[in-house]
Order: C-alpha cells, then sequence, then structure tokens
C-alpha cells in the first residue's frame, strides 16, 4: 500500500512552462555595448562538401561557456561536426563598428530568412560576423578574426546592382533571393546560353502558379504590378542556370524520405530577383545557423538548469539529462510516440546510471545516520528517499519543468527576441511554444538523469563529491544531507560491537579471508557480522547478523556492475543495460560466487535443514563448472542456491567498504577481481535476461498492447 501511494504516473500528462530563450541573452539587453566577446562557429565534415561554406563568427556581450560539438547534416546528409571556438578575450567595438555589425546581422536575416526587424542596436540579442580566413584564431587578435572587407561591403551595398553588359564569371556562384516571397532563395551557376526569358520553364523546375516562361516563372509579384513589371522589364536579359535552397530542414538530423526528393536544376532571371551582397558561401554557412544556434540555446538552458541546483554539470551531459524526445521516452523499446528529431542523445541511459547511484547514495546515509535500524526500517525509509513522488515534488519546487527540452529545431522559434519584426512570418500570437505536455514520472526521470551526469563528472577530492550534492539537492531530506563523499564517513558512529576485543576465531577467519580474498580487515568483528545468519542466536555470536551489511553491499554491487556494463556498452538502451545487470546481481549469480570463493563454509546458522540445502547447492555448482568446462555462465545451468549465500556476499562487500573508511574503490577491486571475468562477453546472458520474470512480464504486456492496436485498426 505504502508503495501505491508513493507511485507517480507515467502517461498522465500537465501542461507546464517551458524556457524557448536562456536568460543570458537578457543580460544588459537594451544597452549599447562597447565591448563584444567571439565565439567562432565552423565546421569539420566527415566527408568532402560540394560547396564552400565561409565560417562566421558569434559575437554577444557576455562570454559564452565551451560548447561540445555536435553535428550537423548537410547537402546529401553528410555529417558535419560544428565547432564552437569560444575566444578567450573579447575586443572594444566603436559606435561604427556596431552599426556595421549591426547591419550585417539584420541583412542575414532579410536576404536569407525573408525577415525584416526593427534596427535597435541597444535590444540586439546577439551579432553575426564572416570570419577572416586568413587569420590563426589560436594566436590573432580578437578583433582581427573578423572579415572587416566583407562588413563594410555589405553595410554599403544593400543589394548588387548588374545589367546584361556584365561578364559571365559576374553571374556564377551567387547568392540571388525573391525580395516579395521567402520561399525562393537560390546559389547561382552561371549563364545557359540555350534559354531566353520567353522560354517555357524547363520540366525540371517544379510547377508554379505562373508557367508561361522563364520571366513569368520567376516573378511573385500580384496583377497590375505583375502586368506593369512584365511590359517594362528586359526581354534580352541572359537565363542564370540555378539550384533552388531548401529552407525549412532540420539540419540537426538526417532527411526524411520527403526531403531526399531532389530538387532539379532551375533557370531564373535576375531581374524579377535580388543579387544580394552577401557573398554565397557566407550565405551558405548562415542557413545552417538556425540550427546551431538552436543547439547553443539549448545548451545555455540547460546549464541555467545546473545553476539553480548549483551543480556544475557540462552542458553536453546537461542537456543530455533534460532531453525528452518522445511522448514515450522510457518505454525503450515500443515505438516512440511523437518522436522530436534532431534532438541527440535523450536522458534514458543517464536516468539508469542516476537512479543507481540514487539507491547506493540513499542506503550509505541511512546505514551510517540509523545504527540501530533493521533492514526492514533501511527499506522504508529508502522508499522514501528514492521514490519518484518525493523526487517530482523537489523537481517542481526548483522549476526543472521548465528547462526539459521536449520540442525539437522550430524554423519560426530560434530567431532572437527583443527586436520588433516588421515583415516576415513570425510566431503566431497564442503559440503555445512556450508550453510543454510532461508526465510526473518524466520530471522525476530527470531528476535521476542529473544525478546520472553528475556521475560522470571529475571532482577534486572524490570522483562522486558533485553526484552525492546532487543527491543532496534532489532527495530535499534530512536522511541525506552531505555535500561530498567524505562526509559519509563523518555520519558514521562507529558500534561497539566493531571496537570490541577480537577473540582467536574471528583472527582466524580474518585471516582465512584475507588468503582467500586478499583483503586484511581493521575491525574482524565485521567481518565476523557478514558470515552471521540471523538463525545464530545473537547471545552466541556477541554480533549483529549480516541483514544491515547485506543492505549496503546490495547497494554497492549494483553501482559498481551499472558502472561497468554503463561504460562497456554506450550504444546500448537502458532496457538492455536493465537486463543484462539483472544476471550481474543476480542471487543466482551471487550464490555461485560464494561457492567458488569458498566463503559457503565460514557461515555461521542454526539450522540443519539450511546446512544440508548449502551441501547439495555446493555438489551442483561444482559439477556444473566441471561439465561447462569452467565456463564464465556455468552458473545459469544451476538452480537456485540458498538465499544465504548471495546475501554473504552482498554483506561482505558492505563490510569491506565500512571497514575501509567508506572507500568505494575496496569494492570495484573486488569487483573487478572476483566478477568481471563472467561478464566480458554479455552476449551470453541475452538468453538469460529474457527468461527473467520481470522481462517475460513486460514482454508479453507489450505484445498485448501492440496487439489490442492492431486489433482496434483491423475494426
Amino acid at each position: 500500500m505504502r508503495n501505491a501511494r508513493l507511485a507517480i504516473s507515467s502517461k498522465k500528462s500537465n501542461q507546464y512552462d517551458m524556457k524557448v530563450k536562456p536568460k543570458l541573452w537578457e543580460t544588459s539587453r537594451g544597452i549599447i555595448p562597447t565591448s563584444l566577446n567571439i565565439v567562432v562557429l565552423g565546421f569539420r565534415p566527415r566527408r568532402l562538401l560540394h560547396r564552400e561554406y565561409h565560417p562566421l563568427v558569434l559575437l554577444t556581450r557576455e562570454k559564452l561557456p565551451h560548447f561540445p560539438e555536435f553535428p550537423l547534416y548537410l547537402e546529401d546528409d553528410i555529417e558535419c561536426d560544428v565547432i564552437c571556438s569560444s575566444i578567450s578575450s573579447g575586443f572594444q567595438v566603436s559606435s561604427h563598428d556596431l552599426e556595421v555589425l549591426t547591419t550585417f546581422t539584420l541583412r542575414i536575416f532579410q536576404d536569407i530568412f525573408h525577415k525584416v526587424y526593427d534596427r535597435d542596436v541597444g535590444m540586439m540579442t546577439y551579432w553575426l560576423a564572416p570570419l577572416n580566413l586568413s587569420c590563426d584564431i589560436s594566436s590573432s587578435a580578437s578583433r582581427d578574426l573578423l572579415d572587416w572587407g566583407i562588413l563594410q561591403f555589405v553595410f554599403d551595398n544593400p543589394e548588387i546592382p548588374w545589367s546584361s553588359s556584365n561578364s559571365a564569371a559576374f553571374f556564377a556562384n551567387r547568392f540571388v533571393y525573391d525580395r516579395w516571397d521567402g520561399r525562393y532563395r537560390y546559389f547561382t551557376h552561371g549563364i545557359d546560353p540555350s534559354l531566353r526569358p520567353s522560354d517555357p520553364p524547363p520540366s525540371s523546375m517544379a510547377r508554379r502558379r505562373h508557367m508561361g516562361n522563364i520571366m513569368d516563372y520567376c516573378l511573385s509579384l500580384f496583377k497590375n504590378a505583375r502586368k506593369k513589371f512584365l511590359e517594362n522589364c528586359d526581354w534580352t536579359q541572359p537565363v542564370i542556370k540555378a539550384e533552388i535552397i531548401q529552407l525549412r530542414r532540420n539540419l540537426l538530423d538526417k532527411r526524411t524520405n520527403k526531403e531526399k526528393i531532389k530538387e532539379g536544376d532551375y533557370y531564373i532571371c535576375l531581374e524579377p530577383l535580388t543579387i544580394s551582397a552577401i557573398p554565397a558561401s557566407v550565405a551558405a554557412f548562415a542557413f545552417a545557423f538556425p540550427a546551431i544556434i538552436s543547439r547553443i540555446e539549448s545548451y545555455l538552458i540547460a546549464l541555467e538548469a545546473c545553476q539553480e541546483l548549483d551543480l556544475p554539470i557540462s552542458p553536453e551531459l546537461a542537456l543530455e539529462a533534460l532531453t525528452k524526445d518522445s511522448d514515450n521516452t522510457d518505454e525503450h523499446r515500443a515505438q516512440q510516440i511523437h518522436l522530436q528529431r534532431g534532438m541527440g542523445k535523450n536522458y534514458e541511459r543517464l536516468e539508469f546510471l542516476g537512479d543507481c547511484f540514487l539507491k547506493m547514495a540513499t542506503s550509505i546515509s541511512l546505514f551510517a545516520m540509523n545504527p540501530d535500524n533493521d533492514e526492514y526500517d533501511f527499506h522504508v525509509k529508502r522508499m522514501c528517499l528514492v521514490c519518484n513522488q518525493n523526487l517530482f515534488k523537489t523537481a517542481v519546487r526548483f522549476k526543472l519543468y521548465a528547462f526539459i527540452r521536449s520540442q525539437s529545431f522550430s524554423r519560426r522559434g530560434w530567431y532572437p527576441g527583443g527586436l520588433t519584426l516588421l515583415q516576415g512570418k513570425g510566431q503566431s500570437k497564442g503559440a503555445t511554444e512556450n508550453k510543454h505536455a510532461l508526465a510526473d514520472k518524466t520530471i522525476a526521470d530527470v531528476c535521476e538523469a542529473l544525478i546520472g551526469a553528475c556521475c560522470l563528472l571529475a571532482s577534486k577530492n572524490h570522483r562522486f563529491d558533485i553526484a552525492v550534492k546532487a543527491v543532496t539537492a534532489l532527495v530535499s531530506s534530512d536522511d541525506h544531507n552531505v555535500l561530498n563523499w567524505e562526509q559519509y564517513s563523518r555520519l558514521y558512529s562507529i558500534p561497539k560491537y566493531q571496537t570490541a576485543v577480537v577473540d582467536a576465531a574471528e583472527l582466524d577467519l580474518a585471516a582465512q579471508v584475507k588468503k582467500k580474498l586478499g583483503y586484511d580487515f581493521k575491525y574482524p568483528k565485521l567481518l565476523r557480522s557478514a558470515f552471521t545468519h540471523p538463525s545464530y542466536p545473537s547471545a552466541w555470536a556477541r554480533v549483529p547478523c549480516y541483514q544491515r551489511l547485506e543492505f549496503l553491499g546490495d547497494a554497492l554491487l549494483d553501482m559498481a556492475c551499472v558502472e561497468h556494463i554503463y561504460h562497456k556498452h554506450p550504444d546500448k538502451d537502458p532496457q538492455w543495460l536493465t537486463e543484462h545487470k539483472m544476471a550481474m546481481v543476480s542471487n543466482k549469480f551471487l550464490g555461485s560466487v560464494a561457492v567458488r570463493l569458498g566463503l559457503h563454509s565460514h557461515l555461521n546458522h542454526f539450522s540443519t535443514s539450511l546446512q544440508s540445502q548449502i551441501t547439495n547447492y555446493v555438489e551442483e555448482i561444482e559439477a556444473a563448472e566441471l561439465e561447462s568446462g569452467d565456463s564464465p555462465d556455468a552458473w545459469t545451468l544451476t538452480s537456485d542456491p540458498p538465499k544465504c549465500l548471495p546475501d554473504m556476499v552482498e554483506a561482505y562487500i558492505g563490510a569491506i567498504f565500512i571497514d575501509s573508511g567508506f572507500s568505494f574503490e575496496v569494492v570495484e577491486e573486488f569487483f573487478q577481481k572476483f566478477l568481471k571475468k563472467h561478464f566480458e562477453d554479455m552476449t551470453i546472458y541475452d538468453t538469460y535476461a529474457n527468461k527473467h520474470p520481470t522481462v517475460k512480464f513486460l514482454g508479453s504486456k507489450r505484445r498485448g498492447i501492440q496487439a489490442n492496436n492492431i486489433a482496434d485498426v483491423s475494426t
């Protein structure tokens, strides 16, 4: 019943506010800047690109953090890594510099994206400039990185005039646009002497309303204005071969089948169009800028969430932890509903890692803080700490829902704020792009993903310090109130039994186990406790039974196994990881480990039937190993072990952790030395994972749902 009260919905969604622009852009907006910071934007293509792309420079009031590389897909889905190089020092700008930069930036919006904004230098969010290709980014002065020649040319020339007397070379490699219709932008290849403006449009060109001739085809004016233009235009001008530019593609993802339909060659007349002063190579790069700035803004918003929690997570991991790319992201093998393309990695793998660390962190804290609690008390308290309901409440308090990225690239949402749009389509009034539907469980999952991201960060003292801090922030409970790993040991008050006088039998046990496993106990009483069954009379044992240590060791072992499988299989989804982790931490496997390491012979218990079960199981394990030639998966062929054997292994792990002063390294060493060799090849456990009761149940449930869906469609 208590579990039911702590559960939250993974299906029912609520509308939440969503940040669409980072707060950083608002800093100093409204003030004319005197200095600007630089981020150089460039491509590193995996294959040769057909077109030349002139890199751009992004200029901002505030210095931007370092951004990781991310892929764009240009031309025929050629993958290109976007490299954002943040220059350490900014440069001073004059009022004239700002006028030149503002003109170039607004011309990019106008010529390329058919958006005319009110000119207001103080309200500019950022500026764009072409990179000076003759400069070395690493050694040149910041100001010299900008191509001031191109900037001044665009400032002086709203467009490039032309006449029929221009040389043939003039008409090649130009960026041309239709000033009246934002759908038509072209790159020119040169004159086609075989065609005239009065010729009908070639069949390679898509149909439009006016197909009488090439001049007519290129003109977007209506009625009287159209008639007047056609009466006065130059019908002797050359026809230019060109390619039309696709404007609506999400370059953060590969093309859809519809987008793969290749446009044929186009043939245009220049008089109805405008030759932009922006060079074609600069324009080609600028067409990719919406996708680039969209991803940069996502990084900045994700970093804001981490700042709210005071967690120094890198942009790459922060965005991954906050990315939900479908309505059912958590259903890893199911068909993704409303999949948002081009968002990069989603939170699911980090959630898998963070969930495990959350279990371990809370287990350590509870164990250290509550020396008188039994295993049942621990489980109940931990359940309240790690439950989705608790994480959800904390996330709502921090308003983490606003930072979750649930919508992919928007061709109308990437434009900068602050400026007034005078011409062109903007985001419609009443648009819902600043709202998104999120299930309560999604918000809780993101908390675990943020913890998982912290597990991957380097820390000054202990590698888990930031993750410990994240757990404290997100569980928001006095039962876990530490800010770094070292503070766990400070919580622990050594119980009297641990430091009591050690007898000869306990010294002998410690010596035997050291010979077998290599660990030398400072407190042999801990080892005796780890090998004391609950059936053994407490008056004889003078130490607690292994249940408390087993609770702790279970969580520690989980973390060691999850870290191994997470890093070894970076391409596997969380469902695969979960299913195969089951083999690594199963009672069946750990029971075989207890026998293989000879721990079973050290168990203190008071049960004749238990001894018989252990003896039979040992014989079965030894026979299976002999028959399989000591195969690493020989244990899968045996029956289930007595529960005390896997409990012994987990209790031993808990004991060495406490004895070593809360050192996770001893747990990792145990895993590497005795367990890892069984899981070098995880494919041998595919069948085992599929036979697990939970996996079988979920699989049958999923197949039933799919069958019902098919039945609904057929009727």
